[in-house]
């Protein structure tokens, strides 16, 4: 049975001051950031600024038409969510990073309130404190990733899946409903991080009907229109990246061996949860095994919600990001040990606080060097100062040539790097609105199939040096490069810059396709 809230005003002032500090801590590494995005922010990104463009230029009917269509593969609604803050803030990709801070909200409100309704408002606090203070999670905080928000929406699902369990009130299904369509709009997986706390919630209650109804018409409304064109393509699209081939490249071998599953919680333990969190849950659970001390509800709430942790632990897709929005309940289970563990007094207070310290200096020390610097972990990082040309070199290659009228030419990168790749080279063209369309040979089959490419391509670039690409991508950079020297039509622009890793950028334009 979960416990009636009770309100306190310095619980709810302490997490108001957490969340403020790690809102603030969020901006202002944003602000001193100045690296490229990544592949796949790039490419939502890209998209949102597209979202933009389409209310723009077509008012709200192309709005929608375009919120249809503009990832017919992946779920959509994180393209659309930076389309406020465009209008408040001008058309900057910068602005959609402001997404993840009402996502950060709602995510510790959430958790803060879980735990004070399985057990107390201290629960709840340390519960959000350690949530923020997971590498993984206060790292996707400063991503354009889905993960994020997914991670919001499943806390604050399984919340409301709390509150009917108490009330089995109308209004709070459907806000449900409207959590889980937007959840469904995320991401496709969205169901499995909700479906254990659903069915159980659903065994126990006596008002199925008004439930499943509740929250379902109001899913439906939300979800179906984009799922009726895109549902099948965007299945097969999270089973091909979570177990088919491509997600062999996260992986870590054969799902099953000893090495994959040690790997894998290894990734999980030091760029998920840290160190210091498993040691201390132990140490935590132990103490409250010896004293014999009932733990309450809450741990079967933390422990449904956790449940698809299985799911990851033997798929192919090891990229620890897919377990974000599982990380909450960990969390959750955490800070329940210590809310049983520790006397509520002064000095357990101080305690409890003490015990937090270290992952709150750890998170500072990755994010910005102080008070000691460390390494990054995983999704979690320093901010970079060193800014990349990929402006200027997009203006230098629009400059080098003439356009006719709604004519738009091809540039082919020939590197694939985080910081120097296709993505967020056509984010710098959208994003600067150049009439240049950017691909990469990085996934091409053959040799044979880069150099059909390159002959279609207007323009040619490269980095020379500094910074090595992945193995498992751009296999066949070497036979581009030779093609592109035996190939006299492909001549060099002048560009001149040195790039932040020490390499050389290269432009190569196409005279056949200039004629």
């Amino acid at each position: 049975m979960m416990l009636k809230p009770t309100y306190s005003r310095i619980p709810v002032l302490a997490l108001g001051a957490l969340g403020c500090f790690f809102a603030g801590s969020t901006l202002l590494w944003l602000w001193l950031d100045r690296l490229p995005p990544d592949w796949d922010d790039s490419w939502y990104l890209t998209n949102s600024l597209r979202m933009y463009d389409a209310l723009v230029e077509g008012g709200l009917p192309g709005y929608a038409k375009r919120f249809l269509t503009i990832l017919a593969v992946k779920a959509p609604l994180l393209t659309v969510l930076p389309t406020p803050f465009y209008l408040a803030l001008g058309r900057r990709w910068h602005a959609a990073y402001m997404v993840n801070i009402p996502a950060m909200l709602l995510l510790f409100g959430t958790v803060y309130r879980i735990g004070l309704r399985c057990q107390s408002a201290r629960a709840g606090l340390l519960a959000a404190c350690i949530t923020g203070t997971m590498p993984l999670l206060y790292g996707l905080s400063r991503w354009f990733l889905v993960e994020y928000a997914l991670t919001a929406l499943v806390a604050a699902a399984i919340c409301l899946l709390l509150e009917w369990q108490e009330s089995e009130r109308t209004g709070v299904a459907v806000l449900l409903g409207v959590t889980c369509g937007l959840g469904l709009l995320m991401k496709v997986s969205f169901p499995l991080f909700v479906i254990c706390p659903l069915v159980y919630v659903l065994a126990r209650s006596n008002q199925r009907g008004r439930l499943l109804l509740g929250s379902g018409i109001p899913c439906l409304i939300l979800a179906l229109p984009w799922y009726s064109f895109n549902f099948a393509a965007a299945v097969r699209t999270a089973l091909a990246s979570g177990f088919g081939d491509a997600a062999a490249v996260y992986g870590t071998g054969d799902v099953f061996s000893f090495s994959a599953i040690a790997g894998y919680l290894e990734r999980v333990v030091s760029r998920g949860g840290s160190v210091y969190y498993v040691v201390l849950g132990a140490g935590l659970a132990a103490f409250v095994a010896i004293r014999r001390v009932r733990p309450s509800a809450g741990i079967k709430t933390a422990f449904l919600w956790g449940a698809p942790f299985g799911v990851f632990l033997f798929g192919v897709n090891k990229d620890v990001r897919l377990l974000a929005p599982v990380l909450p309940a960990f969390a959750l289970a955490l800070g329940l040990l210590a809310d049983l563990a520790i006397p509520s007094h002064r000095r357990g207070n101080a305690l409890a606080a003490a015990l937090l310290a270290f992952p709150l200096l750890s998170m500072l020390a990755t994010s910005f060097g102080v008070p000691f610097r460390v390494a990054d972990i995983g999704y979690a990082r320093r901010y970079n100062r060193h800014e990349w040309p990929h402006r200027e070199m997009l203006t230098a290659i629009y400059s080098s040539t003439r356009f006719q009228p709604a004519e738009r030419k091809l540039v082919l990168l020939g590197t694939d790097l985080g910081s120097f790749n296709a993505d967020n080279f056509a984010l710098t063209a959208v994003a600067e609105r150049l009439p240049l369309d950017i691909a990469t040979i990085a996934y091409e089959p053959d040799p044979s199939a880069v150099r059909s490419s390159m002959g279609r391509a207007a323009f040619f670039v490269y980095k020379e040096g500094g910074e090595q690409g992945s193995a498992f991508f751009n296999r066949h950079f070497e036979a581009a490069i030779e093609h592109l020297g035996a190939n006299g039509r492909f001549l060099e622009i002048p560009f001149g810059r040195s790039l932040p890793d020490g390499g050389v950028a290269r432009i190569f334009r196409n005279a056949a396709m200039q004629e």
